[in-house]
């Protein structure tokens, strides 16, 4: 019988150094779900209004599964947030009732698209693995030690290849791989991997790997089909004027990627020195290829000076939210996919 056991404090408090994203769209893009420190806010995008759903105490990770009926949140304790104990909590929206799983889940998460099985991390019997979960009959149909650990516990690291069990994570080595079954293929090994998606209808791989002088290069961008396994190199520029037009306004390191489920779009983080020590770091909002690029939110050095920040695209691209981290407050923002209209959803600070 495997004894289940909490992922703990070493493995969720890193949400207050910006490795978990706090908000997911549901499927249609006409609502958000932000997690918070007293529950799961669900905000209706076009009316303004919000719903507290799920368990009350600190929400973080939420998905919304693909049908649209259920969000999946880790929940922490209310007075010591997740460093007593954490878990896994599903929410059904049409009957209002939450499905607690066993201890020892923990993000990055992801389901699969018939709505009713999910993989994740978990730790059974000390040892960290993937589980693959079918909630109709409360059990685990597989598991997985072999895998690679996720880059981050943020649940855009995994995700399913459409119609299968089989699955692709971002690892902790910045290499994309893919599990089919107890077989593990590396599709990269350049390790420097900043970002994943598997496109909304499951063909299509997208991943972003870092330019290695941004101030000459800031990206490049590959397409990997997942039915033929076979990858091509995407048209995108070295120099993008918005965020690196010549050497001496470049950034000082790019560190991250959010491609857009719909596979238009991408949003880019970067972090530029302000002089004496300081930096701040940048979002811009772009096509696949680069065209259109625009600043969409920088942080302030002087206040801001270790601020995170992690993307969160609708699945139509039309809209997406970044969320600022720093030290135990967060803030979450509702923009327009050019990265107009900004609309602050959430101002929290946690546990």
């Amino acid at each position: 019988m495997h004894r289940w056991t909490m992922l703990g404090a070493t493995a969720l408090m890193p949400l207050l150094a910006g490795c978990i994203t706090l908000a997911d769209f549901s499927p249609d893009g006409q609502r958000v779900a932000v997690g918070t420190p007293s529950g799961t806010v669900v905000h209706d995008i076009a009316s303004g209004g919000t719903q507290t759903v799920g368990p009350k105490g600190p929400c973080i990770a939420p998905a919304w599964s693909p049908d649209g009926r259920r969000i999946a949140l880790f929940v922490g304790d209310p007075a010591h947030g997740f460093e007593k104990q954490s878990r896994l909590c599903i929410h059904d929206l049409t009957s209002g009732r939450t499905t607690t799983l066993p201890a020892g889940f923990g993000p990055p998460f992801a389901w699969r698209d018939d709505g009713t099985r999910f993989v994740c991390r978990a730790e059974i019997d000390g040892k960290a693995r993937w589980v693959w979960y079918n909630l109709p009959e409360r059990g685990i149909t597989q598991e997985n030690e072999r895998a690679p650990e996720p880059l981050s516990q943020d649940n855009a690291c995994v995700a399913y290849v459409a119609g299968t069990d089989s699955i692709v994570i971002l690892g902790s080595d910045s290499n994309i791989h893919l599990v089919e079954g107890n077989e593990v293929q590396r599709l990269t090994t350049s390790a420097d991997v900043i970002g994943m998606r598997v496109a909304s209808d499951g063909r299509r791989l997208t991943w972003v790997r870092k330019g290695l002088n941004p101030r000459y290069i800031v990206a490049s961008v590959y397409a990997y089909d997942l039915p033929s396994r076979s990858v091509r190199k995407l048209a995108f520029p070295d120099r993008i004027p918005a965020i690196n037009p010549d050497p001496r306004r470049a950034p000082v390191s790019v560190d991250g990627a959010a491609v857009a489920p719909a596979g238009q779009r991408l949003a880019i983080t970067v972090t530029y020195s302000t002089g004496k020590g300081g930096t701040a770091r940048a979002v811009f909002v772009m096509g696949l290829d680069g065209a259109g690029a625009r600043l969409v939110h920088r942080t302030d050095p002087s206040t801001q000076p270790d601020v995170e920040l992690r993307v969160a695209w609708a699945p139509d691209g039309r809209h997406l939210t970044i969320t600022e981290m720093r030290g135990k407050r967060t803030v979450t923002r509702l923009y327009r996919g050019d990265g107009s209209a900004v609309r602050v959803l959430s101002t929290s600070t946690w546990p």
